[in-house]
């Protein structure tokens, strides 16, 4: 391993003043201190395919309740103007507003902070970040994680760390003054030095390589020195930002290094736990579904029989996880499974999406599987009234009352519901299965000779007598005298709707859809779209509880615009 490399720049990059690189020159001698870091032996070694023995406190530490896992990205609100820098008990009572309301469900809290090659924290491995509020806090003493860890702990709540796998270099002031700064424009000076520790791929700085041992001993160097500084709970590794962190089309193959990252990591974190005399928790992000985390080369059953994971949070756009799979794919290891969604950034059509009965659905369907509890992703944690009290500008407006509702039965019971089908695509940051949802089954287009196209919709409710039930579908280019026909589960629905003028604010037929990273792009001439809405009235006893198979056939004898098919953009049933 060439470290000396490591703390050289192109000579173009040393002499920019006001850049990135020029900050992280500024940092130069921390860099130096990186071939210390990567070449330091770990304290706890363990051989392969040797599980390890985990303590009963570490046990009951994973066993603790975690109804909600949030995976907060400062970047939705207190990273922007009003936020970093403000009075610290301000902030933090915006931080915790959510977590703090009677009947809170929000047991867990993982700050996930985004900027790649920068910290938000103590750190003499990166520079730290040119933020103007954080430096205001740096020259006040103040450390906001310190902080989170603090008050966490005062509240009971879980604090957690998150390090995404890859990320993109978005600059220091990124969403901060995001007119100015968007994504970094210099390149990252670990990256610049050693371009084959990286893989070429859609972001123009490359991503790490973990197959390569450099790149894992220099991100583990990185966990190290946050795990010895903060009394985290946990880490959180994140393999959904952003793939691909293996070389593409030889993911699985490659999979060993993955697990001996984990191997690292756990016993990283099992020797700082000796140190600090209680438990420091492991959990991941992964795909939605086994095949998804082999097809991006996660072998989650060695971590899972060498005791390497504690909680696995499994997917992130997805509304349809299939429990049951990761359960068996454990092998009676003692790992929590905790599906998660993401509303900002979500599945195609539903990008932005914050509504209770929409939540209500999704995470219905994975407690009713048995889940361990549910992850969130992204989104504001404070009330409006705090953040306009504090000058900050919030991303979103999610209705606090889903982390009172979504981790339990319980409270979920009797809301207003509904469960979608999933929608294909809609997010260009990945190469590989992750965050893809390329495998889902919508939209379809009908053929016009009354032909059935077949639907999966997987509901793990026991739907109860006396249910109202409806399933919506919402079609393009369906003219009046088409006449559709649906059956589910074999038996012929009862059309109870036809509703020609619908609007939907996330479907741009005849338009290309926009990528959900854009959670902001909505149909900005909804007077001009032709959706319609067909309501189908459905008898609860011929719902099943898994999957229920929809038929849906269109007979068009016309008129009707040539070379013109009907476009089915959504199914749901909604249930109250």
């Amino acid at each position: 391993m060439h470290l000396a490399r490591i703390t050289q720049l192109p000579d173009d990059l040393r002499k920019r003043p006001g850049t990135i690189a020029s900050a992280t020159m500024k940092h130069a001698l921390a860099l130096a201190h990186l071939a210390a870091l990567l070449l330091a032996p770990l304290a706890v070694l363990h051989a392969a395919d040797t599980p390890i023995q985990l303590a009963p406190a570490h046990q009951a530490a994973v066993d603790h309740q975690r109804r909600i896992f949030f995976q907060y990205d400062p970047a939705a609100d207190i990273q922007r103007k009003g936020g970093f820098g403000s009075d610290m008990n301000a902030v933090m009572s915006y931080v915790f507003d959510a977590a703090s309301q009677p009947g809170s469900q929000l047991d867990a809290i993982c700050i996930d902070v985004s900027n790649e090659g920068v910290a938000h924290y103590r750190s003499k491995i990166l520079p730290a970040i040119q933020h103007p509020g954080l430096m205001k806090w740096r020259e006040q003493g103040l450390d906001y994680f310190d902080e989170l860890i603090k008050r966490g702990r005062q509240r009971g709540k879980e604090i957690w760390w998150g390090l995404r796998m890859n990320e993109v270099e978005r600059g220091d002031l990124a969403v901060y003054d995001i007119k100015a700064f968007a994504d970094m424009k210099d390149r990252n000076p670990v990256k610049a030095a050693h371009p084959e520790w990286l893989l070429r791929s859609w972001w123009w700085q490359g991503f790490w390589n973990y197959a390569v041992k450099e790149v894992r001993d220099y991100r583990l160097s990185i966990i190290r020195e946050v795990a010895e500084q903060y009394d985290f709970d946990g880490v959180h590794l994140d393999f959904l930002r952003h793939t691909p962190f293996l070389p593409p089309g030889k993911q699985w193959e490659n999979r060993e290094h993955l697990t001996s990252f984990m191997r690292d990591v756990r016993s990283l974190l099992q020797s700082q736990a000796a140190t600090r005399g209680r438990p420091f928790m492991l959990a991941a992000r992964v795909p939605d579904s086994v095949e998804g985390c082999h097809t991006d080369g996660l072998d989650i059953e060695t971590w899972a029989s060498e005791g390497l994971v504690d909680v696995l949070i499994l997917g992130t756009r997805t509304i349809n996880v299939d429990v049951a799979s990761f359960r068996k794919a454990m092998g009676g290891a003692h790992v929590k499974l905790m599906p998660s969604f993401d509303c900002f950034h979500a599945t195609d059509g539903y990008h932005g999406d914050q509504s209770l009965d929409l939540v209500c659905g999704v995470f219905g369907n994975y407690l009713h599987q048995g889940a361990d509890g549910v992850g969130v992703f992204n989104g504001i944690i404070g009330a409006p009234e705090q953040a306009k009290a504090l000058g900050l500008t919030q991303t979103d407006t999610r209705d606090l009352e889903v982390f009172s509702t979504i981790g339990s039965l319980t409270t979920m019971g009797g809301k207003k519901r509904y469960y979608p089908i999933e929608r294909r695509g809609g997010y260009a940051h990945n190469e590989g299965h992750g965050s893809s949802n390329n495998g889902a089954p919508l939209p379809i287009v009908l053929r016009n000779d009354h032909s059935p196209s077949t639907l999966t919709l997987p509901i793990w409710e026991p739907v109860k007598a006396g249910t109202s039930a409806r399933l919506r579908l919402v079609l393009f280019q369906h003219v009046e005298s088409d006449e559709v026909a649906v059956h589910l589960n074999g038996t012929a629905l009862k059309q109870g709707l036809v509703d020609a003028q619908w609007k939907d604010p996330r479907i741009f037929s005849p338009d290309p859809q926009p990528a959900t990273v854009t959670p902001g792009a909505l149909v900005r001439n909804p007077a001009a779209q032709k959706l319609t809405r067909l309501e189908f009235l459905v008898p609860t006893e011929i719902l099943k509880r898994g999957d229920n198979s929809i038929e849906i056939s269109v007979d068009r004898t016309g008129p009707f615009p040539p070379s013109t098919y009907v476009k089915v953009e959504k199914v749901e049933l909604h249930l109250e």
